[in-house]
């Protein structure tokens, strides 16, 4: 993959897992070290939903941490407004990044934190749901479950990429440039 400039327009799409777009919208690129991707969308960005069809903007600036060998993702938002999560987790496949791309699977798990708060996990009924429904996870406990317990450990922690107050100071870092 080619060099890509600090602050680069990348596109961010992902998909439902049999396929469907969830959204899509443009982020500037931050870093590519290892197996992470880091992304910066700055508030009041174009979000685009299931055909293509335009959503309400990004509410707040978030910094976007995403894992090309990980089953999960993390998006720091720097305030709260309407949304009551400051970090929000979801469960996926791994991340595929060309340098122009950042593609991402929903498995359709996922955590999230007030500022100061445990994390939560919404939708493991869902898990189950649709291993019998739509028989789309090969191992639902390897793939859903083990990325949860992840982030979970990791959230009480204050471990990267759970560490919401350092991640908001470089996402203050990104805003001032």
């Amino acid at each position: 993959m080619r060099d890509i400039a600090r602050g680069s327009t990348i596109r961010v799409l992902s998909t439902r897992y049999g396929g469907a777009q969830r959204d899509l919208y443009e982020a500037q690129f931050v870093d590519h070290v290892g197996s992470v991707v880091r992304v910066y969308v700055p508030a009041r960005s174009p979000m685009y939903g299931h055909d293509n069809c335009l959503l309400e903007p990004a509410e707040v600036s978030a910094i976007e941490i995403y894992f090309t060998d990980r089953s999960y993702n993390i998006i720091h938002r720097a305030e709260r407004k309407t949304c009551n999560n400051y970090c929000y987790i979801n469960v996926a496949k791994p991340a595929k990044f060309d340098g122009t791309t950042l593609s991402w699977v929903d498995l359709g798990v996922d955590a999230s934190s007030p500022v100061d708060g445990p994390l939560d996990l919404y939708n493991e009924d869902k898990l189950e749901l649709n291993t019998d429904q739509k028989s789309y996870l090969c191992d639902p406990v390897d793939r859903v479950l083990k990325p949860r317990d992840e982030i979970l450990r990791l959230g009480r922690l204050g471990k990267f990429p759970v560490d919401h107050e350092r991640q908001i100071e470089k996402l203050r870092e990104l805003e001032r440039l």
